[in-house]
Formats: structure tokens, sequence, C-alpha cells
């Protein structure tokens, strides 16, 4: 008997061939984005790099996890953006004061958790924008927030995973998870973000 065409056989009937038509559930890998330019009307020149998380068949439904870089005459600023799907991902110039009252218009907040992977949660203010995304609300008078942006950065420059979600169930459940080894080596590589 021949041993090694029996069992050649037998393993061709135990697997059945791979289907051509079968459909296959596609993989979403994260989308590094990166938009660099000059406001218009501010001369600010920006620079905004966007990582779109996994979760979504398409990027612009994914959540996103932004790092805007900026300067203007007063200097640099990085500000700290995340949307949940559906947001409009554009540069945010700062906003005018209005001519009667001469205070800029405020945003509502929410607060979300930050969870990077072997440490404790933060719960932190972030600003509503118009545009669907959350800004991280900077420590000053119009912030209960103690750290800086810096300090966030400096998670995700060591700790490679990072969540997100409401702190307050009644908001949704909806959560994101952001892997910012990319964003990060990119951050590394533009001048605008070098603090």
């Amino acid at each position: 008997m021949n041993w090694p065409a029996l069992w050649m056989f037998a393993a061709m009937i135990a697997v059945p061939p791979a289907r051509p038509w079968q459909a296959q559930t596609p993989i979403m890998l994260p989308v590094l984005t990166v938009i660099e330019g000059r406001d218009a009307d501010s001369a600010i020149a920006y620079t905004r790099i966007t990582l779109s998380a996994e979760q979504a068949q398409t990027v612009a439904d994914s959540p996103a996890l932004t790092v805007e870089c900026a300067e203007e005459k007063s200097g640099r600023k990085v500000d700290l953006y995340v949307d949940l799907g559906g947001a409009d991902r554009t540069f945010h110039a700062p906003a005018k004061p209005d001519p009667v009252t001469h205070f800029k218009p405020s945003n509502p907040s929410v607060r979300l958790i930050l969870t990077f992977e072997g440490y404790k949660p933060f719960k932190r203010s972030w600003e509503m924008m118009p545009s669907g995304e959350y800004r991280y609300r900077p420590p000053g008078a119009d912030s209960p927030n103690l750290d800086s942006v810096s300090f966030f950065l400096m998670y995700m420059y060591s700790v490679p995973v990072l969540h997100i979600s409401f702190a307050d169930p009644r908001l949704g459940n909806k959560t994101a998870e952001f892997h910012t080894a990319g964003l990060s080596a990119e951050m590394k590589k533009r001048s605008l973000c070098r603090q």
C-alpha cells in the first residue's frame, strides 16, 4: 500500500479548496493623513496629522485622532482633536470675537476618557467644535484641565495604543482605539510639531 499517496488523498478530501468568488471581510487598517498649509484669513501656518481608527469601512466614517500644529506671530501651539466618525476634519482658525460683546464664542464641553494601555484612565474636558470634532481644552481660565497637550503626547510617544470613549454613557457608548506609533513618528518629522 502506498501510504504517502493515501495521506495526500485524505488531506485533499478533508480541506475543501478555496473558492475565489467567496466574499472576504475587508480588513480596515488605520490611515494616516497629513495636511499642511497656511490659512488665508489668519495667515497661520499649520500641519494636521490625522490617524483614523480601525472600526469603520470608510475613512470618513472612522473615528479619528488629530494632532494640529500651528505657528502664528505669538509662537507655536499644538492642539489635540478626536472625533468618533463623520466629522469635518479641517484646520480650525481661531474664532473671532463678537463685534458687540467682544467675546469669542464659547462651545459646549464634553468629558472624554483617554486610556493608554497599562495606565489608569484620564477623564478630561473637551470642547465640542461645530465641525463635529472634540478639541482638548488646554489649562486656562475656561478649562478645568490641568494637563497640557504635551502631557498626553508624551504618553503617546511611549504607549502605542490609546482608547477614547465618552465619560457620560448617556452621550453614547462609542469607543475608539488608536494605534499611535505612526502618528508619533510623523509628528517627529514635521517642523511645526517640534517644540
